[in-house]
């Protein structure tokens, strides 16, 4: 098992946006010192609540500032960039990480950064798979590419990554097209918040048999990470307190989300939609996400990894109201939790193998 955090660089009210960052950087620092195995850092743009608009620089910065853990992306929205480009840039980082830099991928949502960047809603729905491609071949080589998506001549990318695979690579999948696209190319998957761990099982068993038709064996498995909200409380009335701000700040977002899918006005909800829509959420996080005591936390997680069978997992850990709280539950998740959930699991795994 491994256990890495996903820092969002939320901003709260008051802070700036350099404070916000400094917060993230030392939150990274402060897991490392703490035991985590990864911290993973995300890609948002034109949201005032988020300040992490390029995942890939800030992968650079948090490289540098440390020295045992991994630095992954989850994710880089690889259909908004080059592909070439992000070939590059991985390979570069993945020598200066000294293999410590692991590359996620996926699409986000199809939001007006489709348009802002030059992108298009064709890019959004149908470019992970073919810019995937075009980074897997920079690596190995030479490449090229000629279709209505990216088309240019021959260029070869340097520096070459460290191994020919390149960089430890996922994608994120919360659809049909998405698990194929990662299984037909041999790739782990990065799930999220959305899924409960029985549908998380069904995806990485879906992926796990077109993985096999196409001729990707992994004897041992894929090693897919998930998501999941993790805070550490001592009363049933803090818990509640944490998912219903998580459901308010998600509910409040939304009316930042214009999709290109949909070009019409939203309908604004009503304050009583609105404390609908949070209540609903707020049970659902409840029932789903590792929020509660040291117990609640660790039974949560254990049950989450026996039942998908993903043993990364990637901890979003700045739910709480501070800084402050963010840095105390990193260090009880670390020491309190975390122990509690190898023993589960590895004790579940053990009774399963031993002969009756």
């Amino acid at each position: 098992m491994r256990f890495g955090i996903l820092l969002a660089s939320g901003k709260h009210p008051g802070l700036s946006d350099s404070e916000v960052l400094s917060h993230s950087v030392t939150m990274a620092q402060a897991a490392e010192a703490a035991g985590f195995s990864d911290v993973w850092v995300t890609e948002h743009h034109f949201l005032g609540s988020v300040v992490a608009p390029s995942s890939m620089v800030f992968a650079s910065h948090l490289l540098g500032v440390t020295t045992r853990v991994n630095v992954g992306t989850a994710v880089t929205l690889l259909p908004l960039h080059s592909p070439v480009h992000i070939a590059e840039q991985a390979a570069l980082l993945d020598h200066l990480g000294r293999g410590r830099f692991v590359l996620g991928v996926g699409r986000g949502l199809p939001l007006v950064e489709y348009e802002v960047f030059g992108s298009s809603l064709e890019h959004w729905n149908r470019g992970i798979g073919e810019a995937l491609d075009v980074v897997r071949r920079a690596w190995a080589g030479s490449v090229e590419a000629d279709s209505d998506l990216y088309r240019f001549g021959a260029v070869t990318v340097t520096p070459t990554p460290r191994s020919a695979d390149g960089p430890p690579t996922y994608l994120a999948a919360g659809s049909a097209d998405s698990i194929a696209a990662a299984a037909t190319r041999g790739l782990p998957m990065l799930l999220y918040f959305d899924k409960d761990a029985p549908a998380k099982k069904e995806m990485i068993d879906r992926h796990a048999a077109i993985a096999r038709a196409s001729g990707h064996c992994a004897p041992a498995g894929f090693d897919h990470a998930f998501a999941v909200m993790t805070h550490v409380v001592d009363t049933e009335q803090q818990a509640r307190a944490i998912v219903r701000n998580k459901a308010r700040s998600s509910v409040l977002a939304n009316n930042d989300f214009h999709s290109l899918l949909d070009r019409r006005a939203k309908p604004e909800l009503s304050e009583r939609q609105q404390e609908e829509a949070i209540d609903q959420i707020s049970s659902q996080l409840l029932k789903t996400q590792a929020v509660g005591d040291v117990d609640t936390c660790a039974g949560h997680l254990a049950h989450a990894i026996r039942t998908c069978g993903a043993t990364r997992v990637l901890c979003q850990v700045e739910a709480g109201p501070d800084h402050r709280s963010s840095l105390r539950n990193l260090d009880r998740l670390a020491s309190e939790v975390f122990p509690q959930v190898r023993k589960q699991v590895e004790g579940a795994h053990s009774s399963r193998l031993t002969p009756r």
